[in-house]
């Protein structure tokens, strides 16, 4: 992979691109908003936040940007004051002088996020104290009492309906709203009475809301739109996962109601077809057949490999130069032109530990992460105490590659390009930008700068095409992606 061309330019570390992949907005100061032009890097329009009617520009951080699903408006919001500016992307008069103000007050914001229509705001106040739902196109304020969290507040795939678990004398119930309609309450049903919910999360056919429950617990259920409960994910006495479907909503008498002790569950993510639904939990990885509710797999996450594992390409990070006996050079040229002094070692060594490093005390694994690729051909699993990332090949159900770091992981991302060949993004806490393909594992660098932006914080594709934003601890890098 080639870094062909950039632009570079301090800010304040707020940066992202539209839904349809034409325009990258930039927070160049705590005040000043900046779009441009996608694919030329020009400016389009300029904004500065004022938040009184003197003129003066907003004394206050800007914490937050986000463009609506349209890509036709962009909101820029303060937590701290509760104030969010929102602002036309047009090119035309109409939307240059188009602009709107949203105060919370006192209240304050915590997290705020566009409905799939990209006329209605959600945000949540602090303390989880009420959702407030903004219209831009009618002059009315709606309030939710009682959320959970912002992880339990969470829109349909199709738009149509808005999810949030409520709290309520002591009880999780949850609320189906009508998103694209009036907001009025379309349906609303007690969740079953020992799950303490950590977040909803919808089928890609909007059909179905998983459940699933905080990290003291280790328990997922599913529902239907009707509030049947459809699934219920559970481990037995001995920490097998134990699957019960069918329940009936009012059904309380479990045989499974009892919770493991030392069990968690981490996370769940369920494919873009919304047949498959994994679970990651301490037990390790389990795929779920969602239209016979049955286990396809229960996937091992190991630590330790032994002869007998499957050869699997196991990738150790280290300062050693690469050599042609550890991997490839044809393919390390091929795909980044500016290698680092940190390289990968494939590793063929068997057995061996992969937690060996002193810095990484915790054997056991922790807050894993999941992540299909966007055509579900590959499943990530990341747990960032432990400095590993594992990849399953989907179709196979067998794990392809490993990657052990010699810091924590920070984040990952899919390259949003499937046709040719699928590329992960690993970020560690050191700032260092690392590229998995089908062909092997490489730290990447940025090109060179006039300027050294420090230590790399984030990482954005470009929704459509080759291209990265790259947020640095003193600005952000626009890069262009060659061939690959």
């Amino acid at each position: 992979m080639n870094f062909e061309t950039h632009l570079a330019f301090g800010s304040s570390n707020l940066c992202q691109w539209s839904p349809n992949g034409k325009i990258l907005a930039v927070l160049e100061s705590k005040c000043r908003l900046v779009l441009r032009d996608a694919a030329s890097l020009d400016v389009q329009r300029t904004e500065v936040m004022v938040s009184s009617g003197s003129g003066s520009p907003s004394e206050d951080n800007i914490d937050f940007i986000l463009f609506s699903p349209d890509s036709q408006f962009i909101l820029a919001s303060d937590f701290k004051s509760g104030l969010t500016f929102v602002y036309k992307t047009g090119s035309d008069k109409e939307s240059a002088t188009w602009k709107a103000k949203i105060s919370e007050g006192m209240a304050g914001i915590t997290n705020i996020r566009w409905s799939p229509d990209s006329r209605h705001i959600i945000a949540l106040a602090e303390f989880n104290i009420k959702l407030t739902v903004w219209s831009l196109v009618q002059k009315l304020v709606r309030y939710i009492k009682f959320p959970k969290n912002e992880t339990c507040v969470e829109f349909s795939a199709d738009g149509q309906y808005l999810a949030v678990v409520e709290r309520r004398d002591g009880k999780d119930c949850l609320s189906l709203f009508h998103s694209a309609k009036d907001w009025r309450v379309a349906r609303h049903y007690e969740l079953l009475p020992d799950l303490d919910t950590q977040g909803v999360l919808w089928s890609a056919n909007s059909d179905l809301i998983a459940v699933y429950s905080t990290k003291l617990q280790c328990s997922l259920a599913v529902y239907s739109l009707d509030g049947r409960c459809l699934f219920l994910y559970r481990p037995d006495d001995i920490g097998n996962p134990l699957i019960i479907g069918f329940l009936s909503c009012n059904e309380t008498n479990l045989s499974s109601s009892t919770f493991l002790a030392g069990n968690s569950l981490f996370s769940v993510a369920w494919t873009s077809c919304g047949s498959v639904l994994a679970i990651a939990s301490t037990n390790g990885i389990s795929l779920i057949n969602c239209w016979t509710w049955t286990m396809i797999s229960d996937l091992e996450v190991p630590v330790k490999l032994n002869d007998y594992d499957p050869k699997m390409a196991l990738f150790i990070e280290t300062q050693k130069q690469l050599t042609t006996e550890d991997v490839d050079v044809r393919i390390a040229r091929e795909l980044c032109s500016n290698p680092l002094d940190t390289e990968y070692v494939l590793v063929q060594e068997r057995p061996i530990d992969l937690l060996p490093n002193k810095k990484t005390k915790c054997k056991r694994l922790h807050n894993i992460d999941l992540q299909f690729s966007k055509d579900n051909k590959y499943l990530m699993a990341k747990s960032s105490s432990n400095h590993l990332v594992w990849i399953w090949d989907i179709h196979r159900l067998q794990l392809y590659s490993i990657l052990v770091h010699d810091s924590p992981i920070s984040s990952t991302v899919w390259s949003p390009l499937t046709e040719k060949i699928h590329s992960l993004m690993v970020l560690t806490t050191k700032g260092l930008l690392h590229l998995w393909t089908f062909k092997g594992v490489l730290c990447l660098s940025l090109p060179p700068l006039d300027k050294d932006y420090g230590r790399i914080k984030d990482i954005q594709w470009n929704p459509v095409g080759k291209a990265l934003a790259i947020t640095c601890q003193d600005g952000i890098v626009c890069c262009r992606i060659g061939k690959i």
